[in-house]
């Protein structure tokens, strides 16, 4: 089997794992290959006990369908998906990983229920309850709990942060439209992310375009101090020019 075809079954698990059904036309068309190469692809995946096949397409196995927050409002989503699978190739076998508080980052942690033999670190609940039935190592810090986020913060998570170090760092963002780096909703959460940046080798934040038009209360970093940026294509051009010579941006 070629790499092409492996990493398009791969591409293909996380979609059906993330948005919990999919087209077999839109996936021809997407991936640039006959309907018939599509349904031997969704075959392999219900073999293997990620879908189940049907007619046009395949929903995801009810082993992968239920997901802590409800996608279904979310206009973002498809960039989100996107976003996250894109993430997926910087993560190299058997490394150690942080997965920060976010919608994206809980996206990114249903795909890595494809993956097997990670170290996987978080500080938010929802992250873990996904990757709780993952083949991996996952550990949670501990910490205030925040209610709308579900994020673990404060010293106790500081002080478990300490303790480790981090090949890769997923973080996210509630906005950036008059800052010059990611921002956090409280000062808490932007400490946390401070700590996680001080702990990672590499450090991506993961954010749909919508955020450039949009502020929260506290940046943590300056772009400058962010490895990657992994977004899809905003419409504010002079300002993803900025954002490209101070960090390295991958557009989605």
């Amino acid at each position: 089997m070629n790499r092409k075809t492996l990493e398009r079954r791969e591409k293909l698990k996380g979609m059906l794992i993330t948005s919990g059904s999919v087209n077999s036309s839109d996936l021809s068309s997407m991936f640039s290959v006959s309907t018939e190469t599509i349904r031997k692809d969704l075959l392999l995946l219900e073999k293997q006990g990620y879908a189940k096949k049907g007619y046009g397409g395949a929903v995801a196995s009810t082993n992968y369908i239920e997901t802590p927050f409800d996608l279904r409002n979310d206009k973002n989503v498809d960039a989100k998906i996107a976003i996250a699978a894109k993430a997926m190739e910087f993560i190299p076998k058997e490394s150690v990983i942080l997965l920060d508080a976010g919608s994206t980052t809980l996206l990114l942690a249903k795909q890595l229920l494809t993956r097997e033999g990670l170290t996987i670190i978080t500080n938010s609940m929802s992250v873990c309850n996904v990757l709780s039935a993952s083949n991996n190592y996952v550990y949670i810090t501990g910490g205030q709990v925040k209610g709308v986020t579900m994020s673990l913060v404060g010293l106790w998570a500081n002080y478990c942060l300490d303790t480790i170090l981090i090949d890769t760092a997923f973080l996210g963002t509630s906005g950036f439209q008059n800052f010059s780096g990611p921002s956090a909703e409280s000062f808490q959460e932007a400490e946390m992310k401070k700590k996680i940046l001080q702990r990672s080798n590499i450090s991506i934040v993961l954010s749909d375009s919508s955020k450039c038009s949009s502020n929260a209360l506290a940046q943590y970093a300056l772009w400058s101090e962010i490895d990657f940026l992994i977004m899809n294509q905003m419409e504010e051009k002079e300002k993803m020019q900025h954002i490209q010579q101070c960090t390295n941006v991958v557009l989605v």
